[in-house]
């Protein structure tokens, strides 16, 4: 089984976890985090990845 590491696919990972640890606890750390990830998402899209 191979597994799909590239920068993007980390950093959309990283946005569905944080957000899911948000409503899972309501602690607005984790969507700040959420958020992050998914700005590095959109600039990671917009160079190629």
């Amino acid at each position: 089984m191979m597994i799909n590491t590239n920068k993007l696919d980390i950093a959309v990972r990283f946005y569905q976890f944080f957000t899911y640890l948000y409503f899972k606890t309501g602690n607005y750390e984790y969507w700040i985090k959420g958020i992050k990830a998914l700005d590095e998402a959109i600039n990671l899209r917009k160079e190629g990845y």
